[in-house]
């Protein structure tokens, strides 16, 4: 698994949260040269998927972002953020 997602919801329409967040734990990398690298990695995935899906979800994300991240292809990290957003934008 390259990461797990959670979905902020805001309690009113008119102020709905955008953002997105990515977390990695201390415990699960311990150098913050490869937490950073493991973000890096994922922020730009996150864009390209956007790019991919056409659209931003309306709603706020944390991704929680795993060890396997560093030996995921980028390609196959794209693929997964693409059909989670879809799926988030369809909620």
């Amino acid at each position: 698994m390259l990461y797990s997602v959670k979905l902020i919801q805001s309690n009113t329409q008119k102020n709905q949260v955008k953002q997105v967040f990515f977390v990695i734990k201390k415990k699960t990398l311990k150098k913050a040269v490869d937490r950073n690298r493991v973000k890096r990695l994922a922020r730009n995935a996150y864009r390209d998927a956007v790019k991919l899906v056409g659209q931003e979800p309306t709603r706020g994300i944390i991704f929680f972002l795993e060890r396997d991240m560093i030996r995921a292809l980028y390609s196959d990290i794209v693929d997964q953020m693409v059909a989670d957003i879809s799926n988030t934008i369809k909620k």
